[in-house]
């Protein structure tokens, strides 16, 4: 595996010991929405730092 996609992963799983596991389906649609809205947001500031990490986040939440 490629050394910066491990990176990623190992940050991915650390992000995912901050998102609760037991929230409902309409619960995890709104926390995931905002992530992306998060995203987006880092895209329209140009801020390439903000926009990885809120990628990470959005990762860890879709594969809770």
């Amino acid at each position: 595996m490629d050394f910066g996609v491990r990176i990623i992963i190992d940050n991915i799983l650390d992000e995912m010991d901050n998102v609760p596991n037991a929230i409902s389906p309409l619960t995890w649609n709104a926390v995931m929405m905002e992530k992306i809205g998060k995203v987006n947001k880092s895209i329209l500031d140009n801020n390439k730092q903000r926009y990885r990490k809120e990628l990470i986040q959005v990762a860890s939440v879709a594969i809770q």
